[in-house]
């Protein structure tokens, strides 16, 4: 070892010596540049491997005739560009076995012959130094001996199974457009439309498109474990003759690729046999990816109902049996155009929209269907359309309809179809119940808003309490008769949340209903006079309203209504509580109202004379008490 050792550093200035005689040459181990290598072979002992380059793939032509992996191929190249030998020539005289021995070069481990149209090189690679980091090396063209990096060993010293091509189907640049799976339960043929799959057998139907590129994604990965050694046994004995699976992928005219899936491998179950049909090589897959390729008819198909951009809806109509409303988009907010023109609550449309739009398919329940009253569908419980904007003289398209029919509590389903497809569906019935349809979910819940500035005058009643302001040259005063100072903080708080009042949520629309939620008889009522500026700047005139809120029903809830608009909303409790404050604060702290002067006392009968009863004024007798 330390005679290896002492040649080596002796031979640092015969090497330098070397390239300063010889400008020209550079210290790269391979002479073809690398963008002109079209062969390379590799010796180790008997086994051989050529790698030859056939326009911009690479081959492997020997021991096999098979497509090479590309990406191997490319860092083989680039050990051919950037591969050097280290400083020093080690041994500049070993020609004979005898002198080539100490190196391991008499028996190379690995010859390696890189050849383009004008150039080539023939590299021997012997044993490791004594550093145990670089090996020795030879070249063709030279005798000396050389040290490179051992890491050239193990990169161009692969089994032959890692030059192989790893992806199940050689599908190239070209996208797939047809696609054909056959198993033992049929066979379902896939097309590609508009970059959109569909299912065009056994039946025509919408496919799961990112679901099923996933799947198509694994065709054209690294994904095989490992080959078959030639010679292979029959095609029966790895289950490829009659195989479990066939997979065909077509670009457009050109010819299939075709995927065999046979039998799982007999000592290794996680394996499963398969061969491509043009390619005599059997190779092995994981058992995992051969059952998700074996993809029934139902887990291809597209599971949500709809695929409708929100930005893109420019109407909703809404029908039931009893109702029909209609939304229309005005800008940025929407509004109800049927039963009423109102203003609309842009957020519940939108979260409308998102919940049609996003509905799936909780079980495929029937695709042939020949009767629709089964699921409720013939006369559906609603019907909620999704239509596009009008253009020039042609009807607004309709991005999506959605039938609802009846409920299976059991199964927890709710059956719906969509208008222009066959197919009855089954979805979670939590969500198709989210999908609201009453009129009165859409109402803009805002019910006022006014601010503090447009209002003029001001009264509220809690029982038999009263109190009233009015507004004159922007103050506020007491309009009651009433004196005593009054709580401006508590009075401006109830007028905020009086002009920014939010309805939780509508719950009737018929005014005969008002007892049933205790507005026939309110706990609150509130007047106001209000207005709000013109965009013009011309002053307008205020209007009265009337707000009526219920005493506390069924435990804390409560219910309002404003005079002249028959729609009873939910209100907030705390606001509720907060305005209530205001009778309490404003009336009970003010004096009482001034107390008349008193009045003579009514003249009363003379007194009678004990001595002459008979004398006596008859009394009146007593009077009922009114009855109420």
């Amino acid at each position: 070892m330390l005679v290896a050792v002492a040649i080596l550093a002796g031979g640092i200035w015969a090497l330098d010596y070397y390239f300063t005689k010889n400008p020209t040459d550079s210290r790269r181990l391979f002479l073809p540049e690398r963008s002109a290598v079209d062969r390379v072979a590799i010796s180790r002992g008997e086994e051989r491997i050529i790698l030859e380059k056939d326009g911009d793939l690479w081959n492997l032509t020997v021991p096999v005739q098979a497509k090479a992996n590309q990406r191997v191929i490319e860092l083989l190249l680039a050990d051919v560009e950037f591969t050097q030998v280290q400083p020093g020539v080690i041994d500049k005289t070993a020609t004979t076995p005898e002198d080539l021995a100490p190196y391991g070069l008499d028996a190379p481990r690995l010859t390696i012959n890189v050849r383009s149209k004008d150039k080539a090189t023939v590299a021997q690679l012997g044993r490791d130094t004594p550093t145990g980091h670089f090996v020795y090396a030879r070249r063709d063209d030279k005798p000396n001996v050389l040290v490179v990096d051992k890491d050239l060993l193990d990169r161009f010293g692969k089994p032959l199974d890692e030059y192989r091509d790893r992806t199940l189907l050689d599908l190239g640049s070209l996208a797939p457009s047809h696609v054909q799976v056959r198993s033992a339960t049929g066979q379902i043929e896939l097309q590609l439309v508009n970059g959109t799959w569909r299912i065009t057998r056994p039946f025509q139907a919408r496919a799961d498109t990112k679901l099923f590129a996933d799947r198509m994604s694994e065709l054209t990965q690294p994904v095989i474990q490992s080959f078959v050694p030639p010679p292979a046994e029959s095609l029966a004995a790895y289950g490829l003759a009659e195989p479990q699976l066939t997979f065909s992928v077509r670009t457009g005219e050109s010819p299939a690729h075709t995927l065999l899936i046979g039998a799982p491998h007999k000592d290794q179950p996680e394996l499963t046999h398969a061969k491509r049909k043009d390619d005599d090589a059997i190779f092995t897959i994981k058992t995992e990816l051969a059952a998700k390729l074996a993809m029934r008819l139902n887990d291809l198909r597209d599971r949500q109902i709809f695929h409708v951009r929100a930005a893109d809806v420019d109407s909703i109509e809404i029908a039931t049996p009893s109702d029909t409303t209609k939304l229309q988009r005005l800008g940025n907010k929407w509004e109800i155009k049927t039963p009423v023109a109102v203003p609309a609550e842009s957020f519940e449309v939108q979260v409308l929209m998102g919940r049609v739009a996003g509905i799936a398919v909780k079980e495929f329940v029937e695709d042939v269907v020949t009767n629709l009253a089964k699921f409720g569908l013939d006369k559906p419980v609603a019907t909620v359309a999704l239509l596009g904007a009008e253009k020039r003289d042609q009807p607004a398209p309709i991005l999506a309809k959605l039938l609802i029919g009846n409920t299976d509590p059991e199964r927890r389903l709710v059956f719906v179809k969509r208008d222009d497809e066959p197919f009855v569906y089954g979805v979670d019935a939590d969500a198709a119940r989210k999908i609201r349809t009453n009129a009165l979910a859409f109402y803009d819940r805002n019910i006022f808003g006014f601010a503090l500035v447009d209002f003029t005058r001001f009264a509220i009643a809690h029982g038999e309490a009263k109190a009233e302001m009015k507004k004159t040259d922007d103050q506020w005063a007491r309009a009651d008769g009433r004196t005593g100072k009054v709580d401006m903080g508590v009075f401006l708080n109830a007028l905020g949340l009086v002009g920014q009042l939010q309805a939780e949520e509508f719950v009737a629309d018929r005014a005969e209903s008002l007892e049933r939620f205790g507005l026939d008889d309110p706990e609150l009522v509130v007047t106001f006079d209000a207005a709000r500026p013109s965009s013009s700047g011309e002053p307008v005139a205020p209007k009265t309203n009337e707000l009526r809120i219920s005493k506390a029903m069924n435990g804390q809830t409560r219910y309002a209504i404003v005079a002249g608009k028959p729609l009873v909303f939910r209100i907030n409790k705390d606001t509720v509580a907060q305005i209530k404050m205001l009778p309490d604060n404003l009336i009970e702290k003010l004096a009482p109202p001034p107390v008349p002067p008193p009045q003579p006392p009514a003249p009363q009968p003379p007194p009678a004379d004990p001595a002459l009863p008979f004398l006596t004024p008859p009394t009146e007798p007593a009077q009922p008490p009114a009855q109420p």
